[in-house]
Parts: C-alpha cells; sequence; structure tokens
C-alpha cells in the first residue's frame, strides 16, 4: 500500500467502531449465506462492503484490486441469481 492508503486506513480505524462494524456485518452476512436464511438481504447487505472496498481499490490500493474485483463480480452474479426478490425495490 501506498503513503495515501495507509493515511486513509488510519483515519478510519481512528473512528474506533468501523472496523468492527464492518466484521459484523460480515460475519453476519456470512452466517446468513451458510445457513441459506435471507439470502436476498445478505447480499444487499455486503454489496456496500464491496462497492467501497473496490473504490478503495481504485483509488488507492490497485494492487490489491484482484481480490476485490473477483468478490464483486461474486456477489453481482449472486444478486442476478436471486433477482426476483429484487423487483418490488424497483
Amino acid at each position: 500500500m501506498n503513503d495515501s492508503a495507509y493515511a486513509f486506513m488510519g483515519a478510519i480505524n481512528s473512528a474506533k467502531f468501523i472496523f468492527p462494524l464492518i466484521g459484523l456485518i460480515e460475519v453476519i452476512t456470512g452466517v446468513l449465506l451458510l445457513a441459506k436464511k435471507a439470502i436476498p438481504f445478505s447480499l444487499i447487505m455486503v454489496f456496500h462492503i464491496l462497492i467501497n472496498a473496490m473504490i478503495f481499490h481504485l483509488s488507492l490500493n490497485p494492487e490489491g484490486m484482484l481480490f476485490a474485483t473477483i468478490c464483486f463480480v461474486c456477489n453481482i452474479f449472486s444478486l442476478y441469481t436471486y433477482r426476483e426478490n429484487y423487483k418490488a425495490l424497483f
């Protein structure tokens, strides 16, 4: 990571609640996905984290772009698979 990426991560870490919140959301959505409960809801919850990961890697840390892109594409594919469940939102 470059200096600006370290500065950004340090600023987020200084808030003290962001990383635990992200971890909690990831664990809850992971458990829901593994248990096959509330899958459409879980996919939307983790989508916001993946969008932020993509933006972070596009702008500050292009070296880590591969993993973020793979996760994002898998999420988009899964969202497309459950597209019938989202028709009420649009």
